[in-house]
């Protein structure tokens, strides 16, 4: 009941390419919109960056002052605010891969916008208690073209291996 009634109210602001606890949505979905997406940019002949993060003990590490603040801001009714809160009293669960994908004519360009949304995953890391784990966020360019510069993508003062 609890579920139904987040998913109820919480649904429609929620973000199409959201797939982690979806109904109707997984990892097959999220795999498959992804390699469509690649696919066609890959025929626009365009060089793609990809980078996976790792959030650090996502759910253990959760600030809970964050996630009341967005049940607020989001106008959640009273009585399920206080259910959702009971619930996730000494609850663990793990939703922390997140995958970004940028794709230009130019790595200069590319290497601007990614670092540019780089930074601001980070500063909303900074700003919810979170971390993101270097050791497994990565990097990787995909293009069909046989010659072409690699962006360096960073986060923070860490260079992702490509």
């Amino acid at each position: 009941m609890l579920v139904w009634r987040i998913q109820w109210h919480i649904m429609p602001k929620l973000q199409t390419r959201q797939y982690g606890f979806m109904p109707q949505r997984g990892t097959e979905d999220s795999l498959y919109d992804l390699m469509t997406h690649i696919h066609n940019e890959l025929n626009l002949k365009r060089i793609i960056v990809m980078v996976s993060l790792d959030i650090e003990g996502a759910f253990d590490n959760a600030w809970w002052p964050a996630l009341r603040n967005q049940l607020l801001v989001h106008k959640c009714p009273v009585n399920l605010y206080g259910m959702v809160m009971g619930y996730l009293r000494d609850r663990e669960a793990f939703a922390d891969d997140v995958v970004l994908m940028f794709s230009g004519q130019s790595a200069s360009a590319l290497e601007a916008e990614t670092n540019r949304a780089l930074a601001h995953v980070r500063d909303w890391g900074d700003r919810n208690k979170l971390r993101f784990a270097p050791s497994k966020t990565n990097a990787m360019v995909l293009t069909r073209k046989l010659k072409f510069d690699v962006p360096l993508a960073c986060m923070g003062n860490t260079e992702l291996p490509c």
